[in-house]
């Protein structure tokens, strides 16, 4: 009888053990950003019936739960009440939607309609300002001069700005 109960206590032991094992939860995965990614899109502002600015780019990629959006290749225009249209191009850039600042780098190049160019490894415009910033090797030239610097700011098509770093301007007479 003894031996009875001991094996029976042994092979509840046993079953006990087996029906009892904790099933292993699955790992939640991480939320996967939900990136929303578009072909030749175009985005654009208006105020009061008129353009303010319009970028287009060769893919556009909005994160869904930041609004960060990253561009490819974009093309952009910042419409001046004189008439003048600032364009902007390079091979990447950024936008922010709380700032609408437009950040661009690769080759960032800035052209107004009169001629004026300014070049450099990152241009961002900043919107609330009406400020183009050309950070890295930057370099503006309009028919009457060249200015070169680390930095440049300008404003009003590039008649007005400001080199910093390593700076020199040369002006045609």
């Amino acid at each position: 009888m003894l031996i009875a109960a001991a094996v029976l206590l042994i092979a509840g032991g046993i079953f006990w053990t087996i029906v009892t094992v904790p099933e292993e939860t699955p790992e939640e995965a991480p939320d996967e950003p939900k990136i929303m990614e578009y072909q030749s899109n175009f985005l654009s502002e208006e105020r009061h019936g008129r353009v303010i600015w319009d970028i287009k780019a060769e893919t556009t990629s909005v994160d869904m739960a930041t609004q960060a959006t990253v561009f490819k290749n974009p093309v952009g225009h910042y419409y001046q009440e004189d008439g003048n249209v600032l364009t902007l191009t390079a091979a990447s850039g950024t936008y922010d939607s709380a700032t609408k600042n437009v950040k661009l780098s690769g080759g960032a190049k800035a052209t107004t309609s009169d001629g004026g160019v300014l070049t450099s490894d990152t241009l961002e415009w900043v919107a609330g300002e009406d400020r183009l910033v050309a950070a890295g090797k930057a370099v503006l030239t309009r028919q009457d001069l060249e200015a070169r610097g680390d930095k440049i700011e300008a404003r009003e098509a590039f008649s007005v700005f400001r080199a910093e770093g390593s700076a020199y301007i040369k002006k045609e007479n």
